[in-house]
């Protein structure tokens, strides 16, 4: 009988490099905790504590914490060499490798900004009241620069 190792059969064995059942692509909020922790352990002296910014992350290892800081510091290291990118953000246009899309943040809290203002879907007037419809409510300021943007600036 013949043994194969290393293979595995059934719904596994289409599976590679680190894909599991339950991946999730990375949040830009959870970037920017990623940054953020790192940067108050750098000003206490320390080096990355790795446990303690996975329990700030629910669903996410220690290895995958440090896998996608490390594929961000790349990113950025690559960039700043002056590679040429292939791959593009398709909200905002920048490099994917190592990408935070601070576009993708500010949809969001626009969003958030408009459903907490209550300014969602009008509800439509009883058949009774025949009113023109009233002008579209203005959306919400845009929010303050986020702070992967303080913190990139602060790195320079």
């Amino acid at each position: 009988m013949r043994r194969t190792l290393g293979r595995s059969s059934g719904k596994n064995a289409a599976m590679t490099g680190g894909v599991h059942e339950h991946m999730r692509a990375w949040e830009p909020e959870e970037d920017l905790t990623i940054l953020r922790l790192l940067g108050e352990c750098a000003q206490s002296g320390l080096g990355p504590n790795w446990s303690r910014i996975a329990v700030s992350l629910p669903g996410r290892t220690v290895s995958s914490v440090r896998n996608r800081w490390q594929r961000i510091e790349k990113g950025r290291k690559l960039r700043e060499a002056g590679h040429a990118f292939k791959n593009r953000c398709q909200r905002c246009g920048a490099p994917k490798r190592g990408h935070v899309c601070l576009a993708k943040l500010d949809q969001r809290a626009s969003a958030d900004a408009v459903a907490a203002a209550g300014l969602g879907q009008p509800t439509p007037p009883p058949p009774s009241q025949h009113r023109s419809p009233a002008p579209a409510p203005t959306p919400a300021p845009a929010p303050p620069p986020s702070a992967f943007k303080a913190f990139i600036s602060h790195r320079e």
